[in-house]
C-alpha cells in the first residue's frame, strides 16, 4: 500500500475521533490466548488495510463479520479505538522502535514488568529476565554464595551478580543452563528462550555478526551510573531499542566476572548434552559472537515472543529397556511430535550416572519421527544403568523421562567365556596362573562409558 493512502486514511480516522471506542463487554477478554495474529481484525491471515477498514466499521457500530476483538485491541487497553488503528498502520509501514503489538508489557510470575520491542518480524523483551520462578510457579533454586551447590546443581538455578540482589533490576538474573532446559519453562507464558537460529535471525536483521553487536548495545557508557557498559563501548547505537546491557557471567565454580564488559545470553539450542549455544557481545567490539558454554555456568536470558506457526522442540518418550543380559541390552524411544520441523537427530544418552546427559555416552539412532531402538553392549554385569531418549529439530532438543535397567549377574568363566567391548568386538580369554587375560590386543574405538576415543589419523600434530 502507498504511504499517501495510509496517511490519508489516518486523517480520516483522526477525524472520527479518539472518543469513539468499542469496549470489550461482550467480546473476549483482551488477555486471553491469542489465536489470530495481532492486528488481523478480519481474521484473513494478513494484516493490511482491510483490517483497518474492519476496525473502523466495528468502532462505528457496523458489526463486521468475521471480527477478532483480541486481534484488533493491539494496545491491550480493553477497547478498540483510533490508537489501535494507528498501531496497525505502524505495523503495516514497519515503523521501527515500537513495542510489540498486543504485547507492550510482559509480566512474569514474580510480578516483574518488562517492556517489549519489535525488531523485524520478532518480538523481544527489552531487558534481561529476572524471575525467581518457572512458568508454572515452581521456585527456581537459589544457591546464593554456596559455590558447591551452584556447581553441582543439575535441575536449574539462578544467581544475582556477586550474590547481591541490588543488581536485579539493573541487569537481571544469571541462570545456569539447566534452568533454561527445565521442563517447567523459564520465560512467561507466550514467550520462550530463543534458539540459535532465532538469535541468528535477529543478528542478520541487524546487518550480520560483524556489526550487529554495536546496533544492539545500549549507548549507556561509564562513567554513567549503572546499568551501563564499561568504556569504550565500541560502536554502540542501540538502533532498534534492544538495549543490550553487560550483566556479566557466573562460572561453574561460582566466580562472578565481566559485568560491564560482556553481555552473555543462553540460547535454547543444546550442544553435546553438557553445554548449549550462547550469544556474546563485548564492550570492545561491534560484533556478535556465537559460542558455547557448559550448563553449569550462569548467563543472562532474553525472552522472545511465541508466534503463529512457530516451530517448537519435539516431543519424545523413553521406552523401557528390553533383552537385558549381563553385558548388553536394547534401549529406545519414540518421537511422537516433530514440533513442526524435521527431526535432525535422535538417540539415547546412557550411563551409570543418574543424569547420563552430563557424564554418560550418547548413541545416535538416526532421524525422523516414530519409534527407534538401539543396542548397548560392553556393559558391566550386575550394574544399574540410566538412559534418556532425545530428539532434536531446529527449535532445540527435547528429552524423554529417565529410565533405568540393571544388568544380570555374570556367569563368566575364564578360558571358556568370551568378553565383548563397547564396539561389539568379541575376545577369547585365557587363564594364566590366577590371572585372566584377553587372548588378543584391544581394538575398541570407544571408552567403556560410551564416548569416542580421539582418532588423529595422519595428523601428527594432533
Amino acid at each position: 500500500m502507498k504511504k499517501s493512502t495510509i496517511i490519508s486514511l489516518l486523517f480520516v480516522l483522526l477525524f472520527i475521533g479518539k472518543s469513539m471506542v468499542s469496549t470489550a463487554q461482550n467480546n473476549p477478554a483482551p488477555d486471553q490466548a491469542q489465536t489470530t495474529p495481532c492486528g488481523d481484525a478480519n481474521m484473513d491471515g494478513n494484516v493490511n488495510v482491510l483490517d483497518i477498514i474492519t476496525m473502523v466499521n466495528h468502532i462505528m457500530g457496523s458489526n463486521p463479520t468475521p471480527f477478532s476483538f483480541a486481534a484488533a485491541d493491539v494496545n491491550v487497553s480493553g477497547s478498540v479505538d483510533v490508537l489501535d488503528i494507528i498501531s496497525v498502520i505502524n505495523m503495516i509501514m514497519q515503523v521501527p522502535g515500537l513495542a510489540c503489538p498486543c504485547s507492550p508489557i510482559v509480566i512474569d510470575n514474580d510480578g516483574n514488568n518488562y517492556g517489549t520491542i519489535k525488531i523485524g518480524e520478532q518480538c523481544w523483551m527489552k531487558e534481561n529476565l529476572k524471575t525467581t520462578k518457572y512458568r508454572d510457579g515452581t521456585n527456581i533454586e537459589y544457591p546464593g554464595s554456596n559455590n558447591t551447590a551452584w556447581e553441582n546443581n543439575t535441575t536449574g538455578a539462578y544467581a544475582w551478580y556477586n550474590n547481591d540482589i541490588a543488581w536485579k533490576d539493573l541487569y537481571g538474573a544469571l541462570y545456569n543452563g539447566h534452568a533454561v532446559f527445565n521442563a517447567n519453562g523459564l520465560c512467561p507464558t507466550g514467550w520462550h528462550v530463543p534458539t540459535t537460529p532465532e538469535w541468528a535471525q535477529l543478528t542478520n536483521f541487524a546487518g550480520g555478526e560483524s556489526v550487529a553487536g554495536g546496533k544492539l548495545k545500549s549507548t549507556r557508557t561509564a562513567p554513567t551510573a549503572h546499568p551501563r557498559w564499561d568504556s569504550p563501548n565500541v560502536g554502540a547505537t542501540d538502533q532498534y531499542g534492544f538495549a543490550a546491557l553487560p550483566g556479566g557471567y557466573r562460572t561453574y565454580t561460582g566466580t562472578f566476572v565481566y559485568m560491564g564488559d560482556d553481555a552473555d545470553w543462553w540460547t535454547a539450542t543444546l550442544q553435546y548434552g553438557w553445554a548449549a549455544h550462547i550469544i556474546e557481545i563485548s564492550s570492545d567490539w561491534v560484533d556478535v559472537f556465537p559460542n558455547i558454554s557448559a550448563l553449569e555456568d550462569g548467563l543472562s536470558v532474553r525472552c522472545m515472543r511465541d508466534y503463529a506457526g512457530q516451530v517448537t522442540a519435539p516431543e519424545v518418550i523413553t521406552t523401557p529397556a528390553t533383552n537385558v543380559s549381563s553385558f548388553s541390552t536394547t534401549v529406545g524411544g519414540n518421537v511422537i511430535s516433530d514440533g513442526g520441523a524435521q527431526i535432525t537427530d535422535r538417540g539415547i544418552y546412557w550411563g551409570t550416572d543418574a543424569n547420563p546427559r552430563l557424564s554418560g555416552g550418547y548413541l545416535s539412532l538416526g532421524n525422523g519421527t516414530g519409534a527407534f531402538l538401539g543396542s548397548l553392549s560392553g556393559l558391566a554385569s550386575n550394574t544399574i544403568y540410566y538412559f534418556i531418549a532425545t530428539a532434536t529439530n531446529i527449535a532445540g532438543t527435547a528429552y524423554g523421562e529417565t529410565r533405568s535397567f540393571t544388568t544380570l549377574s555374570s556367569t563368566f568363566t575364564c578360558s571358556t567365556s568370551t568378553i565383548e567391548d563397547i564396539d561389539g568386538n568379541t575376545y577369547n580369554t585365557v587363564l594364566i596362573g590366577t590371572q585372566c587375560w584377553m587372548k588378543e590386543n584391544l581394538k575398541t574405538t570407544r571408552y567403556h562409558n560410551g564416548p569416542s576415543i580421539a582418532y588423529p589419523g595422519s595428523d601428527n600434530t594432533a
